[in-house]
């Protein structure tokens, strides 16, 4: 049996409007994201960027 791959193609150009830049809340480390919540790359903690 031949094993189907699926794939998602991201056009990374479209993602311009939503790249923000973030600095985070603990370590102060700066960085850029896609999303509402992430997680810090040097610390590992979770930053909700969704506003209330």
């Amino acid at each position: 049996m031949e094993e189907i791959e699926k794939f998602t193609i991201i056009d990374l150009n479209s993602l311009d409007n939503f790249i923000k830049v973030v600095r985070c809340p603990n370590c102060s480390y700066e960085f850029k994201c896609v999303g509402d919540r992430v997680i810090c790359p040097k610390c590992k903690i979770i930053i909700n960027l969704k506003e209330k």
